[in-house]
């Protein structure tokens, strides 16, 4: 049996963390693997729910390191690793890719991988510098969420091929399924699925693009928002500003994102950089076809006029435009969301994925 020791920076509800909840309950369903995660920060109910309860969560409040507490969190991680010790210790996202890898080096454990869910741009000057740092020297493998991110760490981290791995999400094709037989009927819903926490998500760009294709073609077209965040004020203030509050409707964070999908026509992912969106491969999963921008990770997922639309980032006008054109030809959407179907099942199942990790995991575990 593998040992493993996952550290994540929280376990709120984001695309890293519903990644883990579904890999863990994957691995642990073969009897294999003896898996504990361990937070640095919040968790969830909703992903707290969705781990299987023989994988024990352990919280550990670190905060920052300007902060008394964070030091003896950082001791505390340390001797729990020492007492566990692990074959592979994995760590998600920046604090658990520079601390995490920290402690397990002082605890002296296992095999360390860390991971990219992103190309990047979110890292401070000092995380970013010690992140590289560490993972170049010390990882055994560094394992990167689609072949965007694993070239840009390749070229930015100067990490060696030899440690990089792309492993593509997956996505749950028996959960997620298509839920109209592809059949339209009155206005197009077109939703987003995003935490309104930053603006490179593309809020603004679908608000401004819902505005411009509801003038042209209101009874057409309806629009809703998945998510919470800090800008949901303004974002909210700008809707009622440009004469889409009519037409947006700001539905909070939503526990079930499978409910939200039954309700959504077409799903838009106007993000301004992107690894492998969990949202959309689930909407590809369930048949339905996607606008999303044209960079890094959604090149993988989204072929442009064959399961989705792809536009410049940035572009609200772009984006309206795709709207009008699904709109306009439920035919199109109903072809685009069959491609979408066929392409999840052959490219991203959530078997495939698991897979991927388990020969990943044995490779490594006999090399300790």
């Amino acid at each position: 049996m593998i040992k493993i020791s996952y550290i994540i920076d929280n376990l709120e509800i984001g695309g890293a963390q519903v990644h883990l909840e579904r890999l863990v309950n994957g691995l642990s369903a073969g009897g294999d693997y003896d898996i504990e995660i361990i937070s640095l920060g919040c968790v969830s109910e909703a992903i707290r729910k969705g781990i299987p309860v023989e994988i024990q969560i352990v919280y550990m409040k670190m905060g920052s390191t300007r902060e008394p507490i964070f030091y003896g969190t950082f001791f505390q991680l340390v001797r729990h690793l020492k007492r566990r010790c692990p074959d592979i210790v994995h760590t998600y996202l920046n604090t658990s890719n520079v601390f995490g890898v920290a402690a397990a080096l002082i605890a002296s454990t296992g095999r360390v991988i860390t991971s990219r869910r992103d190309m990047g741009q979110f890292r401070t000057g000092r995380i970013g510098v010690m992140e590289r740092f560490l993972s170049r020297r010390f990882a055994a493998r560094v394992f990167c969420v689609c072949k965007a991110v694993g070239e840009r760490t390749r070229k930015t981290e100067e990490i060696p091929d030899d440690k990089i791995r792309v492993l593509l999400n997956g996505v749950d094709t028996v959960r997620f399924n298509p839920r109209n037989k592809y059949t339209f009927e009155g206005p197009l819903t077109f939703g987003m699925v995003a935490k309104m926490d930053r603006v490179e998500k593309g809020h603004r760009e679908m608000i401004e693009a819902a505005a411009w294709a509801s003038i042209r073609s209101p009874e057409k077209t309806v629009f809703k928002l998945a998510g919470d965040g800090p800008l949901r004020k303004a974002l909210e203030e700008l809707a009622s500003r440009i004469g889409a509050s009519g037409c947006v409707r700001f539905l909070g964070e939503q526990g079930n994102i499978d409910s939200f999908l039954d309700g959504v026509d077409v799903l838009i992912v106007p993000s301004y950089s992107e690894g492998i969106s969990n949202a959309l491969l689930e909407a590809m999963a369930k048949g339905i076809p996607v606008i999303a921008t044209g960079v890094d990770g959604n090149l993988e997922t989204v072929q442009d006029g064959q399961n989705g639309i792809l536009v410049p980032a940035r572009d609200p006008r772009a984006i309206g435009e795709a709207i009008l054109k699904y709109a306009n030809d439920p035919g199109l959407a109903e072809t685009h969301g069959r491609n979408g179907r066929r392409r999840a099942e052959e490219h991203f199942s959530m078997k495939r994925m698991i897979e991927a990790y388990r020969l990943e995991y044995r490779s490594l575990a006999m090399e300790v």
